[in-house]
């Protein structure tokens, strides 16, 4: 079997996709980019001249449109072992450690034949941090911009950009940190009276306090996944200690008792699979010692890692 160079930093001996074969998979990093978060953000380019092409009676379509992409770049990427986050309606993240060059390629590729009427643009970046891969992304999405050029950075394939130093090492264990947050008790809110806008009023404003606690003190990024449900790609600082720090915070001001599941692995799917796991665990704990949902903390911890039995 043939041996490829990192598509990254250009060393030569490769990533070995896992297997523990010592040969490369064709579009994976090696050991010398050490421990780093990579983001791929989707952007469609020249949304707006465009949807005024459409007419007036155009949301519905948009609307439909947005859905679409979502749903396909997620298949594409979750495919891969990625993971895509909805940010705004016309740009998503994905979470996409561990993919290479020539992966990026194939999903640039499907997205453009099959939205032939619209352009995606890929920013890849890659940090120390969640926040820094994210910066990367951004400045490299601006430095193509400011060249009027479709690539840059370390490879100019039309409508990717890539910035930043290297990509993570995909095959280390614990390179990717998610944590996996609900609220604990929100049936019992709806019980008591609380409106279905109501109920979005609570989770938009604990969204806005999530996303600028993680983002300003612990360089992470944090995403509503709908009903109850948050992922924060953490930083290690904020996998050790910002997620309780929070969690009490939230309570003790708001009143608003949250679950909280860690989890990591080499890649988005692993890390958000046992993050959801520990989350599974805490409901488990807490149905076994005979409490329910917001009945107390009891004998069940309200952050947890399963795969560490670390209790935070």
């Amino acid at each position: 079997m043939q041996r490829y160079a990192c598509d990254w930093c250009g060393y030569g001996d490769g990533y070995d996709g896992g297997y523990g074969d010592g040969y490369d998979d064709g579009g994976g990093n090696c050991k010398e980019c050490g421990k780093m978060v990579q983001l791929s953000v989707l952007k469609i380019e020249e949304y707006g001249p465009w949807t005024l092409t459409l007419g007036s009676d155009r949301e519905h379509e948009l609307q439909m449109l947005q859905s679409r992409l979502y749903n396909r770049a997620q298949g594409l990427f979750s495919e891969r072992g990625c993971l895509v986050f909805a940010n705004r309606a016309d740009e998503l993240f994905a979470l996409s450690s561990g993919l290479g060059a020539d992966g990026h390629a194939a999903i640039q590729d499907a997205l453009a034949t099959e939205f032939a009427d619209i352009r995606v643009r890929m920013s890849i970046g890659s940090g120390r941090t969640p926040a820094a891969a994210n910066a990367a992304a951004a400045d490299a999405a601006r430095e193509a911009d400011a060249r009027g050029a479709d690539g840059g950075g370390n490879h100019g394939r039309a409508g990717m950009i890539f910035g930043g130093d290297a990509t993570v090492s995909s095959d280390s264990n614990g390179d990717v940190s998610i944590m996996h947050m609900d609220i604990d008790g929100l049936s019992g809110r709806r019980r008591r009276g609380a409106s279905p806008y109501e109920i979005s009023l609570l989770m938009f404003g604990l969204y806005h306090k999530m996303s600028e606690y993680f983002y300003r003190e612990h360089e992470s990024l944090a995403f509503f996944l709908g009903g109850d449900n948050f992922m924060i790609i953490s930083s290690d600082e904020a996998k050790e200690s910002g997620g309780r720090r929070f969690v009490d915070a939230v309570e003790r001001q708001d009143g608003i008792r949250l679950n909280c599941g860690i989890g990591s692995g080499r890649n988005g799917r692993e890390a958000a699979m046992r993050a959801t796991e520990s989350l599974d665990m805490i409901r488990k704990m807490r149905d076994e010692s005979g409490g329910g949902a917001g009945s107390g903390e009891g004998e069940w911890p309200r952050v947890y890692e399963h795969t560490t039995g670390r209790r935070l």
